[in-house]
C-alpha cells in the first residue's frame, strides 16, 4: 500500500474546488483511475483487464500478452472509449476488487481514498462510499447531510434515515439522475421526523406546520411551507414540461437534511 506523500503530510494541495463534472468521465479522469489503481493495488494491467472486460462485456484480446506495453495500452483504450457512465461502474467493481484482495471487511480501501481526493480537488461531483458511487455535493451540503445521518440514526428514527439516504440514491442514478425520485425520498425523510417531533405520526407536513407554530422557528417555517408546496408540485404532481433540474433537487435534499438535523435535536 502507498504511504502519503509530503504534500499530503503536509496539508498542501488538497482544498476542494468547485463542482464542474457531474454526468461526464472527462480524458483526465480515466487517466487518474488506472493510475491510482496501479499505486494502490498492488496489481499490473492483466488483473484491471480483467476487471474492465468483465464490466464492459467485452473478451480480451488473446494477442496481447505482455503487461507493458500491450495490456496496458489495451486498458487504456478500453477504459478511453467506454461511455462516461461505464467508467464509474468499473471504478465500483475495482473498489469490489480491492477490498477483497486484503481489507474485505474495512470500509474503505487505499484505491477509494486516493479516488475521493481526487474527486474533491478536481471537481469530480462524485465519491465512492461503502463501494457505491454517489452524488457528492459541496462541502457543507455534506456536512451537513453526513451530521443528519449520523443524529438520525443515534436517534433510532430508521425510517427518516432510510429515505433521505434514497435521496441521495436517486440523485446518483446513472446516466440520468432520478430528480423526482430524490425530492420526494427527501420530503419523505422530513416529514417522518417532523411526526415524531410533534407526535402526529399520520399528518401531513403541511398540516403538522400549521398546528405547532414554533416547531420551526419564523420566518423560517414560511419558508420550509414553500418547500413543502413546491416539492409536492415538483416532486409529486408533476406537470408536462415542468420536470425539476438536478440542481433544484440537490436543493430540496440540502435543505430538508438541515432540517432534519434540527428537529431531531427537538427529540
Amino acid at each position: 500500500m502507498t504511504t502519503e506523500r509530503f504534500s499530503q503530510r503536509r496539508g498542501y494541495g488538497g482544498d476542494a474546488v468547485d463542482i464542474t463534472v457531474r454526468n461526464d468521465a472527462p480524458q483526465s479522469l480515466r487517466d487518474a483511475v488506472i493510475s491510482i489503481v496501479y499505486q494502490t493495488c498492488d496489481k499490473g494491467p492483466r488483473w484491471l483487464r480483467k476487471i474492465v472486460c468483465d464490466v464492459l462485456l467485452v473478451r480480451p484480446d488473446r494477442g496481447n500478452w505482455s503487461e507493458y506495453p500491450n495490456v496496458d495500452d489495451e486498458v487504456q483504450l478500453l477504459i478511453e472509449e467506454c461511455e462516461w457512465y461505464r467508467v464509474y461502474d468499473i471504478i465500483e467493481a475495482v473498489e469490489d476488487a480491492a477490498r477483497q484482495l486484503a481489507y474485505p471487511t474495512e470500509q474503505s480501501t487505499e484505491f477509494s481514498l486516493r479516488l475521493n481526493r481526487y474527486f474533491v480537488t478536481n471537481g469530480i461531483g462524485w465519491k465512492l462510499e461503502n463501494g457505491h458511487i454517489e452524488a457528492r455535493g459541496d462541502d457543507a451540503f455534506e456536512r451537513n447531510l453526513r451530521a443528519a445521518q449520523e443524529t438520525l440514526q443515534a436517534k433510532g428514527l430508521a425510517t427518516s434515515q432510510s429515505e433521505l439516504k434514497e435521496s441521495v440514491k436517486s440523485l446518483s442514478v446513472r446516466p440520468e439522475p432520478d430528480v423526482t425520485g430524490a425530492i420526494q425520498h427527501a420530503m419523505a425523510a422530513l416529514e417522518c421526523v417532523a411526526r415524531e417531533a410533534t407526535g402526529n405520526p399520520k399528518s401531513t407536513l403541511d398540516k403538522i406546520l400549521k398546528r405547532n407554530p414554533g416547531i420551526i422557528p419564523p420566518p423560517l417555517d414560511v419558508s420550509i411551507a414553500k418547500v413543502w408546496g413546491y416539492a409536492s408540485e415538483q416532486g409529486r404532481h408533476l406537470r408536462e414540461g415542468r420536470t425539476p433540474n438536478y440542481e433544484e433537487a440537490e436543493l430540496v435534499v440540502g435543505v430538508s437534511s438541515a432540517i432534519c438535523l434540527y428537529l431531531s435535536h427537538k427529540l
